[in-house]
């Protein structure tokens, strides 16, 4: 199958997804959503949108901050199915594999859940159900009272194969979910990257430079948190890394790993690739690099929306660009929730905004 879309597939595809783009949160939303006092602004807020008031109709204001949280993560998911039934070929199979990234954060959620032994099943179980034809029972999975049957509920999935060892070693010696979490990671973000090279370029142009520089940049994410948080050999750094790359190979990663302090890290850094695009000082802060680069995919995403002509490419990048923007949203609740300093807030969001409202798009 060669996975084209006909004419008709496309036109259907690319009107939908437009009018899903055209419900993003402006600028404007993003200043209305910082100036609220409490959760219960925000949900009504939110509620007056088209691009959130299906979806928060039985919600009430009263809601938990973690409960509307929740809600809001799987709204994109939700989104998504709505594209599956008009895919086929290697584009369904990429938006197979990035349903797979929700399935993934559920698992590991459902690990966590064992972990600490607050079971929250029926909340998982709801949510379990919105993944089409999964690839192990959740229900199976939800009983687990051990890692052993854990695992055992994962038996002929790709997740069995990357949590074996994790997980009967966890069982063994006990430990930290850290190496499990990753396993499933790397299985997903890496089945996401081998989906897109298979996209028709004709058909999805753009599609794997995207979810290319997606990668390398988590690559090089997890190599400046190893170094700054973690204290690991470098050896041990590149054996975590996702191993498919993009347009960073494990030459440069290599030298990225021995950096010997930030400086030296960033000066490798910005004379690469991404340099550019990843601003000419270095950050201040640790979480200022994860938002530069996670600014730097937004921007990336936009750009191949706005691509001229109907194709795959739009519903590829209104996905990253959805999940960012919950991302963001996500931000503010807690931002209203604590009461911190509404502007500070700013320097974690992943969508830049300008004071006063929605910037004029230049074409």
């Amino acid at each position: 199958m060669t996975g084209f879309l006909s004419l008709g597939e496309r036109t259907a595809v690319g009107a939908k997804v437009h009018v899903f783009f055209g419900r993003l949160l402006t600028d404007e939303s993003y200043w209305r959503l910082l100036h609220c006092d409490t959760i219960q602004e925000i949900v009504e807020y939110l509620k007056s949108l088209p691009g959130f008031a299906p979806h928060l109709l039985s919600v009430s204001p009263e809601i938990h901050r973690a409960e509307l949280e929740d809600v809001l993560e799987m709204l994109p998911l939700r989104e998504t199915l709505t594209f599956f039934g008009y895919l086929t070929g290697e584009q369904r199979a990429y938006v197979r594999c990035w349903i797979d990234l929700y399935e993934a954060d559920l698992l590991k959620r459902a690990m966590r859940s064992l972990f600490s032994r607050k079971q929250d099943r029926e909340q998982l179980r709801q949510r379990f159900a919105l993944i089409p034809k999964p690839s192990f029972s959740s229900e199976a999975l939800l009983s687990s009272g051990s890692y052993e049957e854990f695992l055992e509920a994962l038996s002929g999935s790709g997740y069995y194969r990357v949590l074996r060892e994790p997980l009967t070693k966890l069982a063994g010696e006990g430990g930290s979910l850290f190496s499990a979490e990753t396993a499933v990671d790397l299985h997903v973000l890496s089945a996401l990257f081998r989906a897109a090279g298979k996209v028709d370029p004709r058909n999805g142009t753009g599609v794997l430079s995207l979810v290319g520089t997606m990668v390398d940049l988590l690559n090089v994410s997890w190599l400046h948190r190893s170094a700054r948080f973690f204290d690991m050999h470098f050896e041990e750094m590149l054996n975590r890394l996702l191993p498919v790359r993009h347009r960073l190979g494990l030459p440069f990663l290599r030298k990225l790993s021995r950096a010997e302090n930030p400086e030296a890290f960033w000066d490798l850094l910005r004379h690469s690739c991404y340099g550019g695009a990843l601003g000419e000082s270095l950050p201040k802060e640790d979480f200022e690099l994860e938002t530069r680069m996670k600014q730097h995919l937004w921007r990336q995403a936009k750009q191949l929306f706005r691509r001229s002509g109907i194709g795959f490419h739009s519903l590829v990048a209104y996905l990253f660009l959805r999940r960012y923007e919950i991302q963001d949203l996500k931000t503010i609740i807690e931002d209203v929730r604590y009461d911190f300093d509404r502007r500070g807030a700013l320097l974690f969001m992943v969508r830049p905004i300008v004071p006063g409202g929605e910037r004029a798009w230049r074409w």
